[in-house]
Order: structure tokens, then sequence, then C-alpha cells
């Protein structure tokens, strides 16, 4: 899980300073000193503490699992969209090469040829 520290120090003309420190933690559960301390004050809260921690997590898992499956779904539809293009550039250069269009033809397969090339190193990287 991930921490987050964060110190800011200001210090004006005349001398005086003033530091301001934050420190956040993204960790399911509290630490095991706020923990003995919340059992003291009073100990049914540590259970109640544990029972949503445990209930935020499975709601945190599926909201997770929610945003994979959506951005699979763009992956998979971008991807056929890609094909789908490239091949009715490919399909329309054939035809225009048929025409009589030699140069148009070319320019449209190198282009498309560009493209695709470029969104593959684009997306290795």
């Amino acid at each position: 899980m991930a921490q987050k520290h964060t110190a800011v120090e200001v210090q004006d003309p005349s001398g005086g300073q003033v530091r301001a420190v934050s420190q956040e933690t993204d960790f399911p559960l509290p630490p095991v000193e706020e923990l003995a301390k919340l059992h003291q004050f009073r100990p049914g809260l540590v259970d109640k503490v544990l029972d949503l921690t445990a209930e935020e997590a499975k709601a945190r898992r599926a909201r997770v699992q929610k945003i994979d499956s959506y951005i699979h779904f763009q992956n998979i539809v971008s991807s056929i969209g890609a094909i789908a293009i490239a091949l009715v550039a490919f399909v329309g250069a054939i035809w225009l090469a048929f025409m009589g269009h030699d140069w148009a033809a070319v320019g449209i397969v190198g282009t498309t040829l560009g493209v695709v090339v470029y969104a593959i190193s684009k997306a290795r990287n």
C-alpha cells in the first residue's frame, strides 16, 4: 500500500518560520497502536473496524474488477475498429489501383501502414 509524506516550510523576511508536515497512508487497517487504544476505549469498536475494513476491501475489489473489465472491452473494441479501418483502406487502395489510380493507391496503403506501425510502436512504450 502507498504512503505519502509531505512537508512544507516557509520563512518570512523577519526570520519567522512555519513548518507543516502531512502523512497519509493507504493501509486497509489502522496501526496496531491505534487499534489497542480503541480497544481500551471500547472493546466492541475493534470488531466493527475490522468488519468495515472487510466490507471496504470487498467493494474496492469489485470496483477494480469492473474498471478492468471496461478497459478490456475498450481495448477489444478499439482493436476491432482499427482492423476494420485498415481493411477498408486496403480495399479502397486495391479498388483505386484497379481503376488506374496507382499513385493514390500507393499513398493510401503507405499512409495506412505508417499509421499502423506508429500505433503499434506507441502501444509498446
